[in-house]
């Protein structure tokens, strides 16, 4: 029997008949796109009666309305097997549109508009069906057609329209090859759940040829949908382009037996290193055409076996940074393999030049957000050291001075060279109630404890010897210091305004003493008299308290600013 390969040819015109004397076998005018209806008509008219395996007419430019029973009639006794019949220009398969060719077991239809319910129903021997490129098309009723009742092994499914044509196909427990490819956003709402059941199916005693769910939008699937879509399938090819995936979950591939797997042309950015984990015998892995920039360095170390291996990543983006260095290493390691890689680094821009296998990189820039937070860290702990220290220095620091100032009194046996000018380190003005405090309290603790200070006051002027007033101002002269008592006792007695005018006029005759005004009461300032008030603001002012643990500190404080000049502490 005749087979004859005439496609791809420009077929205008088949003379009545043709095959009237001629046993054909299989017929290819695939491709002949001025073929025509009326040669088509032809073609078929010469094969009545006749017996034909195979009949292909893809692409043979035959436009029909309405596609009935009657065109296919003269093929009623032919025992047609195969029947090709698309990319051509079809308005409507009818109902009973392959009654007369129910001995088909390949079927290919595409570009049409609309199908009926009953149009595959007498295809009770059909195993190869492919249906495809349906256009938007809203004015006809949805058609729901049951593929479960088929035997089918082969089913392909491509951009068809959901709006008048869904298609029932979970329970296939025969088929062996799917292809439900460029379904776009219909994909999940539609015909997820059933490709989850096909894939699903227990006991299955085979393995899918192929799968091809490339073109679905699958991107928009949780990782837990993906990983019960895939987990331990059984198929030699599985496509998934076209999806826009940017990230794969672990778990999608895992316990799975894939030999062939095709992920090129999405979006992936990166390949973990468990992603192909405790896969099967696998002999291809295309990655190439994505945006991959980074792949850990164990990514497919699990993956490598006896059997030949390939793996595809080229036409990414692999950058040459520090987190691409493991990969290369094992990159460089097994190159030998069958792998396909770009040979320079895409990025950096300062590295575009560079050969993925020999970029080298610094230490700085592969830990630099490492040495940022060191620094950071450093700098803060040195900056929180410093703020307590000097918290710590600013609250002792009186302490401290205290310390080295009695240090050093005792370092020099309490005899420190002075001016020979001054002889006491402090001249004591107070008024008569407060004798006792300075006699018993003042002198104890100034002249007796761990300094010892010289103190002189108007109790210590010898009457005969010079006039009080005299006296006065000699003991004040050759005093360092000068130490205003302050009660309001003393604010009333008019001695204190002398004594005031005494210290200031010698303040600013030789500068050499030191005014030292104690607030024996809290006395607000506005009952100061003005020459108290610029005395307390411009020189050193103490508070007396009777608080024990305040008084420590007024002592400690009052023996400082003596001990400025006696002891040379500043």
């Amino acid at each position: 029997m005749l087979s004859l390969h005439l496609e791809d040819n420009d077929i205008k015109y088949i003379e009545q008949n043709i095959f009237q004397d001629v046993n054909v076998r299989n017929l290819d005018f695939d491709g002949n796109t001025n073929f025509r209806n009326y040669n088509f008509q032809t073609l078929l008219r010469s094969l009545q009666n006749k017996t034909v395996r195979s009949l292909l007419l893809n692409g043979c430019g035959i436009v029909i309305e309405r596609f009935t029973a009657s065109i296919l009639q003269p093929l009623q006794n032919s025992s047609l097997a195969e029947l090709q019949i698309g990319d051509n220009t079809i308005e409507t398969f009818e109902g009973d549109a392959f009654e007369h060719v129910d001995s088909l077991i390949a079927l290919r239809i595409s570009n049409f508009m609309y199908i009926s319910h009953f149009t595959l129903k007498p295809l009770k021997k059909l195993n190869q069906m492919i249906i495809a490129d349906m256009p938007e098309v809203y004015y006809k009723q949805l058609a729901i057609i049951d593929l479960n009742e088929m035997d089918l092994i082969v089913l392909e499914i491509s951009k068809i329209n959901t709006h008048r044509v869904f298609f029932l196909f979970g329970n296939l427990t025969k088929l062996k090859s799917l292809s439900l490819a460029n379904m776009g956003f219909v994909f999940i709402p539609n015909y997820y759940s059933q490709v989850l059941d096909l894939l699903g199916k227990s006991g299955r005693p085979f393995t899918f040829t192929d799968i091809n769910l490339s073109g679905n939008l699958m991107f928009q699937l949780s990782s837990e949908k993906l990983c019960s879509l895939f987990w331990g399938i059984k198929v030699t090819h599985l496509y998934l382009q076209d999806n826009f995936f940017t990230a794969l979950p672990t778990c999608m591939f895992q316990n799975s037996d894939i030999n062939k797997l095709f992920l090129n042309r999405n979006r992936i950015t990166h390949v973990q290193s468990d992603l192909f984990k405790n896969q099967g015998d696998i002999a291809l892995i295309d990655l190439s055409q994505n945006a991959i920039q980074s792949i850990d360095g164990n990514a497919f170390a699990n993956i490598f076996n006896a059997f030949v291996i390939e793996v595809k990543i080229d036409n990414n983006l692999l950058a040459c940074n520090c987190e691409i260095r493991p990969f290369r290493n094992w990159l460089k390691y097994n190159n030998y393999r069958n792998l396909e890689y770009d040979e320079f680094c895409k990025s950096p821009n300062k590295r575009i030049k560079e050969k993925l296998l020999h970029f080298e990189i610094t230490w700085l820039e592969c830990n630099k957000d490492f040495f940022i937070k060191l620094c950071a860290i450093s700098g803060s702990c040195f900056l929180i050291t410093v703020i307590l220290i000097a918290t710590l220095l600013k609250y002792f620091w009186k302490d401290i001075k205290y310390k080295r100032m009695v240090w050093k009194a005792k370092h020099h046996n309490h005899v420190i060279p002075a001016n020979d000018e001054e002889i006491y380190d402090a001249f004591v003005s107070y008024h008569s109630e407060k004798r006792i405090w300075v006699n018993q309290v003042m002198t104890r603790e100034l002249c007796e404890g761990d300094l010892d200070f010289s103190l002189i006051h108007d109790d210590n002027i010898i009457p005969g010897q010079e006039s009080y007033f005299s006296g006065i101002m000699t003991h004040m002269d050759r005093s360092r210091h000068i130490i205003f008592l302050v009660t309001r006792g003393w604010m009333k007695e008019g001695w204190n305004e002398f004594e005031m005018n005494a210290a200031i006029d010698m303040l600013s005759q030789s500068k050499r003493h030191t005014l030292i005004v104690i607030l024996m009461e809290n006395i607000p300032q506005k009952e100061m008299s003005g020459e108290l008030r610029l005395m307390v603001r411009n020189n050193v002012c103490l508070k007396w308290s009777e608080e024990d643990g305040k008084q420590q500190r007024f002592w400690r404080d009052l023996k400082l600013e003596l001990g400025k000049k006696k002891f040379h502490v500043m």
